[in-house]
């Protein structure tokens, strides 16, 4: 009987045999399906959570516009009537505005703007979209650059299932810090 030879090979025994190679690429195809239903459970999980963005701002009327801002007053002789609290709608549902305001640090409870003037003369409970936003505006009696907001902590906006969702600003928080240091006065 004649045996077979198998001619030795020098590149046959660097090789991986085939039967690895099967078990390597499972091995990471596997790990990429991991790694992908992990990314998707977190992305479907955003997906069903509010997402809200509240910016808070000063607005002034003109006669052509009424404009708003983040930003600090630089001019001693800018004139603003109020605040303007921007709410956007970051998340994929829409959501309903039911309350917004302002929590304070003398007292527990918040102070609630009633009805806060919209455009187009709306009024809450205010539906918003997916991806839109929309501004409230709240005169002020007293000259807000002058006296500051002592006593303020944040402005806020409720949702009508129960979220709230806290915001400042660049100026919000200098009108605090103003307001704070002329209550010690």
């Amino acid at each position: 009987m004649k045996k077979n030879v198998v001619p030795f090979c020098p590149l046959l025994s660097l090789c991986v045999p085939f039967c690895h190679l099967f078990q390597i690429a499972g091995l990471i195809f596997g790990a990429i399906g991991l790694g992908l239903s992990i990314f998707n459970t977190i992305k479907a999980h955003q997906k069903d959570t509010v997402n809200l963005k509240v910016i808070p701002k000063l607005y002034s009327d003109h006669t052509t516009a009424r404009l708003s801002t983040t930003r600090i007053p630089t001019g001693t002789n800018e004139q603003w009537e109020g605040f303007c609290i921007e709410v956007i709608n970051l998340g994929f549902f829409p959501v309903t505005i039911e309350e917004i305001g302002l929590t304070r640090t003398d007292i527990k409870n918040r102070i609630i703007f009633p009805q806060p003037e919209m455009s187009g003369g709306e009024k809450l409970p205010k539906r918003l979209e997916s991806r839109t936003s929309i501004s409230f505006y709240i005169p002020s009696e007293k000259n807000i650059l002058q006296d500051g907001l002592p006593y303020v902590k944040h402005f806020y906006a409720t949702t009508a299932c129960g979220v709230t969702v806290r915001g400042n600003s660049e100026v919000t928080k200098w009108l605090i810090k103003k307001g704070n240091q002329r209550k010690l006065t």
